[in-house]
């Protein structure tokens, strides 16, 4: 638990992966992971200078206000792109300029994430909003239910307050209810609510990212079924479509293979009914 883990080492064991499954004449199936982590297994890592502990920590000790105030002042370009709620992001923002004068959106914008290195199938399981929000929720309670808190509370006394771990969900919410941050009463309706606004960047991601990309989408506009997501922010907003795929689980697999079966000039995203 005590082990650091970032983009950069997930590559690497990646490249290894992939030799690996390729020499036994296999392909490689990733699942799940950050969206952060696809656009750079495909399209390479931006040449950010390496971290600084002892600057990170200094750096983890302040609220998220002051590190907001700090980047607003030192990138603000890279404060544009970056969700407020993302600590992690702000952090390594922040971290590159203390340790190398360094600025991420400077790093980022000249990497571009324009090379291809490689080219994938990526299957986008989109859930109608209402069903989506539903599984979150009961995500939510079985976590709680099953322990979640005395699972903490035992990692917090063999580990200390300091893994990484702690920060993300499900965890980060627990550590504050066993602070008394959180009445207890909260816990499941919290958890669930920064599920759903991760869930909402995970889709942002997926309608942006392979326009800039030059990934091939299907269904093409107006060919597939259209489902809600989510309404854009504000009163009076829109709600947010996508279009999908209906494929049962045998045509999918006849789908997939016969794609597979043919060379690929860029990468494609299918969007699927989940």
């Amino acid at each position: 638990p005590k082990d650091d883990s970032n983009v950069a080492l997930y590559l690497s064991e990646a490249e290894k992966a992939i030799a690996e499954v390729e020499m036994r004449g296999s392909r490689c199936v990733f699942a799940g992971g950050s969206t952060l982590y696809l656009t750079c297994l495909l399209h390479g890592l931006a040449g950010l200078p390496s971290g600084d502990r002892a600057i990170r920590a200094d750096l983890e000790k302040r609220d998220s206000e002051d590190l907001i105030r700090e980047l607003s002042v030192v990138d603000p370009e890279m404060l544009k792109s970056v969700n407020r709620g993302d600590r992690l992001r702000i952090i390594r923002a922040l971290e590159s300029w203390h340790a190398a004068g360094v600025r991420s959106s400077e790093s980022i914008r000249e990497h571009g994430y324009r090379e291809t290195r490689k080219t994938a199938l990526i299957l986008v399981l989109c859930w109608p909003r209402e069903q989506l929000y539903a599984r979150i929720n009961e995500r939510s309670e079985k976590m709680v239910a099953q322990g979640l808190l005395e699972e903490v509370k035992t990692l917090l006394g063999t580990y200390g307050r300091d893994l990484f771990p702690f920060r993300s969900l499900g965890y980060a919410q627990a550590v504050r209810c066993l602070d008394g941050e959180l009445p207890a009463d909260r816990l499941v309706e919290e958890i669930a609510m920064q599920t759903r606004r991760y869930a909402k960047r995970q889709m942002t991601y997926f309608r942006n990212e392979p326009g800039k990309r030059g990934w091939k989408i299907l269904p093409e506009a107006g060919e597939g079924q259209e489902i809600e997501l989510a309404p854009s922010r504000g009163p009076g907003a829109k709600m947010r479509t996508f279009q999908v795929m209906n494929l049962d689980a045998v045509k999918l697999r006849e789908a997939v293979e016969q794609r597979l079966s043919q060379p690929f000039s860029s990468s494609e995203a299918w969007y699927l009914n989940a």
